[in-house]
C-alpha cells in the first residue's frame, strides 16, 4: 500500500468521520443510496463508475476506502487486502506486476508501469472479463489510483471496458487532475475532494500528537507546538501558497515524533534544508558579493545532485518572495519571470542555469531597490 501503516492508523474509516471536505461525503454517501437501491433490486452491489479527483495528499484514495467500507459494511477494507503477482508476456517481453485484492475489490497503480500500463490492464482485464465477483455476486470492482499519470492508450482501454463490461466491470478511478481522455471523462460520475485548510491540517496532526504522545503538552508550550506543526506543514507546500499535502505532512510528523524518548522534534527534509537556506540568503543579503553568489551555486548544484525537482524550487522560491514581498509589490513582473523560468525548464533546458538567472536577477532587484 502507497499509504504507510502510521499514516492509515489515523485515516477515517467511515465518510462521516472527514473533517474536511464534507460535500464530497455527502456526494459519495448519495452513491451509497444509489447502491442500496439495487441491492433491494437485483441483489447486486451496483455503482457508478467514478473519478475522485483534488490535489495530491488530500484523502482521495482514503475516501474511495471509507466508500467500501460503508459499501459492504466492514470495518477495513485494507485489512482485508491480499497481494497477487502476474507475470504477463508479450512479444518477447515479460513483464511482471502485482494486484491488491479483497474479496470485495481489486487495486493496482498502473502508473507504476509507465508505457507498459496498456499491457498490463489488457493482461488483467482479459482474466476477469465476462465474469462477476464470486464473493458477492456483484460487478468486480477496480479502484485504479493516479488515474491521470496512465496513457492514453490504457485510458482509452478502459473506455472500451466501460463498454462492453458494464455488467461485470465497475471502476472508481483517483487522479491529481482532469487531464484525462474527454470520452472517459463523460462516463463517469466526477468528485472532487477540495483541499484542508491549513488551520484544518493542524487540528488533524494535534489530535494525532494527542493520541501519541499524550504527555506532549506537559513538556513543549502550545506556542512552540504551533510552530512546529506550520513547518512541518510548510514543507508540503504544492501548487500554490494555500495548498498542501496532508499525508505528507502526515508521514513528516511520523518523523518527528520520537517514541523512545517520548519528545517531538522537528523533522526537516535534507532538501528542504537546504531551500530555507536559499530563502533566507536571498532576503537577507543587501550587498551582492562573491561570496553570496559562491553560496548560492553551492546550494543549487547540491539539490541538482539531490535529482530535485527544480519546477518544485521555483514554486518555494516563488511563494515566499511574494509572502515577504522582497520586490516591494512588483507582482505580475515576478509572475512573468517565473513563468519563463518554468517553461525554458519545461521544454527541455539545463534546468540549473535558468533558475540561476531567476534568482541572481531577483538579487539585483532587491539590490536597486536598496540603493534608491
Amino acid at each position: 500500500m502507497a499509504l504507510s501503516l502510521f499514516n492509515h492508523k489515523f485515516c477515517p474509516k467511515r465518510l462521516k468521520d472527514f473533517t474536511f471536505s464534507k460535500i464530497t461525503s455527502s456526494i459519495l454517501q448519495s452513491q451509497l443510496q444509489y447502491t442500496q437501491y439495487y441491492i433491494k433490486e437485483t441483489k447486486s452491489y451496483t455503482i457508478d463508475n467514478m473519478i475522485i479527483f483534488g490535489t495530491d495528499g488530500c484523502g482521495k484514495r482514503a475516501r474511495a476506502h471509507a466508500f467500501l467500507n460503508e459499501l459492504f459494511d466492514i470495518p477495513d477494507i485494507c485489512k482485508q487486502i491480499d497481494v497477487k503477482r502476474y507475470t504477463l508476456r508479450y512479444k518477447n517481453n515479460k513483464y511482471e506486476y502485482s494486484v491488491l485484492i479483497s474479496p470485495y475489490h481489486i487495486e493496482f497503480n498502473l502508473a507504476d508501469h509507465g508505457v507498459n500500463d496498456y499491457y498490463i490492464i489488457k493482461d488483467y482485464i482479459k482474466k476477469i472479463s465476462g465474469t462477476k465477483n464470486v464473493y458477492t455476486n456483484s460487478p468486480h470492482i477496480i479502484l485504479i489510483p493516479h488515474f491521470n499519470k496512465t496513457t492514453l492508450k490504457a485510458q482509452l482501454f478502459f473506455r472500451r471496458t466501460m463498454e462492453k463490461e458494464i455488467k461485470n466491470i465497475r471502476f472508481i478511478f483517483t487522479s491529481s487532475n482532469l487531464n484525462i481522455e474527454k470520452a472517459l471523462l463523460s462516463r463517469c460520475v466526477l468528485i472532487r475532494v477540495s483541499s484542508p485548510s491549513l488551520k484544518k491540517i493542524k487540528s488533524i496532526l494535534k489530535k494525532i500528537i494527542s493520541n501519541q504522545l499524550p504527555e506532549i503538552k506537559k513538556i513543549v508550550s502550545k506556542s512552540k507546538i504551533d510552530k512546529m506543526l506550520e513547518e512541518i506543514i510548510f514543507q508540503t507546500r504544492q501548487q500554490s501558497p494555500s495548498i498542501y499535502n496532508l499525508k505528507q505532512s502526515i508521514h513528516i510528523l511520523q518523523l518527528s515524533i520520537n517514541h523512545t524518548d517520548k519528545s517531538f522534534n522537528l523533522y526537516v527534509d535534507p532538501n528542504m534544508k537546504l531551500i530555507y537556506n536559499l530563502n533566507k540568503i536571498i532576503k537577507n543579503t543587501k550587498i551582492l558579493k562573491k561570496s553570496v553568489y559562491e553560496n548560492i551555486n553551492s546550494i543549487l548544484y547540491e539539490l541538482y545532485t539531490n535529482d530535485y525537482d527544480f519546477q518544485n524550487l521555483l514554486k518555494h522560491l516563488v511563494f515566499n518572495l511574494l509572502e515577504s514581498n522582497i520586490l516591494k509589490n512588483k507582482t505580475v513582473e515576478l509572475i512573468q519571470k517565473s513563468s519563463d523560468v518554468s517553461h525554458k525548464m519545461a521544454i527541455g533546458k539545463h534546468s540549473i542555469i535558468p533558475i540561476q538567472g531567476f534568482i541572481f536577477d531577483i538579487m539585483q532587484s532587491k539590490q536597486q531597490l536598496i540603493n534608491t
